[in-house]
């Protein structure tokens, strides 16, 4: 089979590749018969390269600065593109021109309504039928003209490289506002692009932030959505010198934030609550344990299983974590209460044990209370295999995993867990008279069924 016949044949293409010259030559000349080819248009921003002789990259911008708007928005992708990409990189070169470009692709594009700042993040769908999700997500604003165009903004104002407490040019706040009052879902998307960027915007301008930005997190306001979606992509040590302006509205989101904020954004909100509580220290804003706690209470048991898992990366590796952050968070942070000891953060909590190393038993001391005998489900295998050169946690701990399998192993199991035998076996052989304990009697009997 020829392999032509997988090669796309783009004269144009080719030509402004290797002719950028001679293809906006061309390009003008059909502009002065007033025809703007779309196709030949599209490859020239698309595929415009970065060795182009500098007066052939001027005609080209100059020539963008005049498109039709009709032309501007049957090509809103790739000029979107543009504004992200190649404004920061024209504005290095010629800024006044950049700027004239960048200001009459954003006026086509806001002019051509709730269609043009659309994302081209497409509607999710189950078994044909569509998913109700937001489309106020970093991921949607990335993706749309409107976050391109802020992206763009943001980048070509940190390539001047502004000091700490240098202030917003004017010209760039009369920008943001005219992004920010964008139609349809774009103003959103400017919303969620700028809160993503916070903690450097509030290094640079501390006063605009407080005064524009700030607002937009109070939970009855209508760019909360999109302002909670950009904000939690940050770690929490990032934005701490503005949490405490937004802390009230964290612990109010708490009960609240699975309505609209992606699954991905609930997961750093639960990263949060550990950060704040852990890594705030006593000379800023951060969430108190009884404060942790409440969030804690309010979330769903999807999100408690969450934060168990974020805590056991904070102390992976590292016995002063666990016993500095980790076992003072468990005991003053985590309710006490029974209905929120499930299966589920049972289960949790067993995969936070496994990787305790030397911290095992004093975790375990502080974890044990959290625990509810489990009827499927349960894998052993961290206790009765080596994690590299470690040896197992039974055999350093024989009597600790004894009373940890006795807690989490239900009588009566509908699914013996899986290991329970080998792990069984090391436990007599690293401590023998354990044998003859009840526990150990029962354990046996049920690993005996399997």
């Amino acid at each position: 089979m020829s392999s032509d016949l997988f090669v796309k044949n783009r004269p144009f293409t080719g030509l402004v590749k290797t002719r950028p010259r001679r293809a906006i030559a061309a390009l003008s000349a059909a502009a002065r018969r007033g025809e703007f080819p779309e196709v030949l248009w599209r490859s020239a921003i698309r595929d415009w390269p970065d060795h182009a002789p500098r007066r052939a990259t001027t005609l080209l911008h100059g020539r963008l600065s005049r498109l039709p708007y009709t032309t501007i928005n049957a090509l809103r992708n790739v000029v979107a593109d543009w504004l992200r990409d190649g404004f920061p990189k024209a504005a290095r070169d010629n800024k006044a021109l950049a700027y004239d470009v960048f200001d009459h692709v954003v006026g086509c594009l806001l002019a051509g309504g709730s269609a043009a700042t659309e994302s081209t993040v497409g509607e999710q769908t189950i078994g044909g039928e569509p998913i109700q999700e937001s489309r106020q997500t970093l991921m949607h604003a990335i993706n749309g003209p409107i976050g391109k165009a802020v992206g763009g903004l943001l980048q070509e104002l940190g390539n001047g490289n502004p000091a700490q407490g240098s202030a917003l040019p004017s010209d760039l706040e009369a920008r943001l506002a005219r992004l920010l009052a964008a139609p349809g879902e774009g103003s959103g998307h400017a919303v969620c692009v700028l809160s993503t960027n916070i903690a450097w915007l509030y290094h640079l301008d501390s006063a605009w932030v407080t005064a524009n930005m700030i607002p937009w997190f109070h939970l009855d306001h209508h760019r909360s959505e999109p302002a909670w979606s950009g904000i939690l992509w940050n770690r929490w040590r990032q934005i701490q010198p503005v949490f405490g302006a937004i802390k009230a509205s964290f612990l109010a989101l708490s009960t609240g934030i699975y309505s609209w904020v992606s699954s991905e954004e609930t997961e750093k909100y639960c990263d949060w609550i550990v950060e704040a509580s852990l890594l705030a220290g006593d000379d800023g804003p951060g969430l108190s344990f009884q404060e942790a706690r409440q969030c804690l209470r309010r979330i769903n048991q999807e999100s408690r299983q969450r934060v168990i898992w974020f805590l056991a990366q904070v102390g992976a590796g590292n016995d002063v974590r666990w016993q500095e952050l980790v076992i003072p968070f468990i005991r003053k942070a985590w309710p006490n209460e029974h209905k929120y000891q499930t299966s589920g953060t049972t289960e949790a909590w067993l995969s936070l044990l496994e990787n305790t190393e030397d911290s095992f038993p004093k975790v375990l001391t502080a974890v044990r209370d959290h625990l509810r005998p489990v009827n499927s489900g349960l894998v052993l295998y961290r206790f009765y295999r080596e994690a590299g050169a470690k040896e197992p946690l039974t055999t350093k701990f024989p009597r600790e995993t004894l009373d940890l399998l006795d807690r989490v192993v239900a009588s009566g199991s509908q699914d013996i867990p899986y290991g329970l035998t080998d792990v069984l076996g090391l436990l007599v052989e690293a401590e023998p008279t354990l044998i003859g304990d009840r526990r150990y009697k029962r354990l046996q009997a049920l690993a005996a069924q399997r």
